[in-house]
């Protein structure tokens, strides 16, 4: 998801990957081209926070304030062959 769609996200509903909900607590934007930014969520009763990446966010539901987790990229990684 780029930046613009969740530069002013917080306070938004967060649906995590696991089901849960939690609360956009902060937005994180990446510095130049350092990579991308992240969403800062509060969840659960113990306050617990987490990060989830920009490229993590699959929808964001601006008349409803929600933002949807998808689930994590897959990173890529060698294969070795054998013979």
């Amino acid at each position: 998801m780029t930046g613009d769609a969740l530069r002013d996200c917080t306070g938004y509903d967060v649906e995590l990957r696991d089901g849960g909900l939690g609360t956009a607590a902060a937005v994180v934007r990446p510095r130049g081209d350092a990579g991308t930014g992240m969403v800062i969520v509060h969840s659960g009763p113990s306050c617990n926070l987490c990060a989830v990446s920009f490229d993590e966010v699959e929808r964001v539901d601006v008349n409803r304030r929600r933002l949807v987790v998808g689930p994590r990229p897959v990173k890529k990684t060698a294969t070795s062959v054998t013979n």
